[in-house]
């Protein structure tokens, strides 16, 4: 497993996600990034129609990871993010409450 020297967030499809790790592939041109939910956007009560940021816990397990692959000596990591149709994530203030 590879260490990162800081967190990254990213963002597709309503989910912010942190990427968890980072382990090397078979190919030594390629490594797997591990991303973790952190939280989703959804409806805060099931009976008003007010939606906010949810925890991880609020959703099926199939959103609770994502797996890409990087070929690191052609593209960075953020570029493999964009690739899968993520979106880095600076300003953390709206879900920082789920940050631990």
């Amino acid at each position: 497993m590879l260490h990162l020297e800081r967190t990254i967030y990213c963002k597709r499809d309503g989910f912010i996600y942190r990427v968890d790790s980072i382990t090397p592939f078979e190919k030594a041109d390629y490594i797997w990034v591990h991303l973790a939910l952190v939280c989703g956007w959804d409806y805060l009560n099931e009976d008003t129609e007010v939606q906010g940021w949810v925890a991880p816990e609020n959703f099926v397990k199939d959103v609770q990871t994502e797996i890409i692959s990087q070929n690191f000596v052609l593209e960075s990591l953020y570029d493999a993010l964009e690739f899968n149709d993520f979106e880095i994530v600076e300003n953390t203030k709206a879900f920082e409450k789920f940050l631990k």
